[in-house]
């Protein structure tokens, strides 16, 4: 009965011994899992911090080009507005 008891303990230690090891390799196999998701996210963070280098980039030249835009309107204004007092000087003078 006593070699029974020990059988059937070391039975249950190598069942034990066997799902310990099947829960190591898992944890191993998430941790492998985890590496990589990092990486991933490093990498898309580093593609993030460009993508917002280049909105902030596009963002500066529209402003420029909205500035440069008002500036051509404001001296297409001053032309009109000189033609039509020339044109009444001309008016004037003839």
């Amino acid at each position: 009965m006593g070699t029974e008891i020990a059988s059937a303990g070391l039975a249950d230690l190598d069942t034990l011994e066997i799902k310990v090891e099947r829960v190591v390799g898992h944890v191993n196999e998430l941790r492998g899992q985890n590496t990589q998701l990092d990486s991933t996210i490093r990498t898309l963070h580093e593609q993030l911090a460009v993508r917002d280098d280049m909105v902030d980039s596009l963002r500066r030249d529209l402003a420029q080009a909205n500035l440069e835009r008002r500036d051509i309107r404001k001296e297409e204004l001053i032309r009109s507005k000189l033609a039509t007092l020339l044109s009444k000087l001309e008016v004037l003078e003839g």
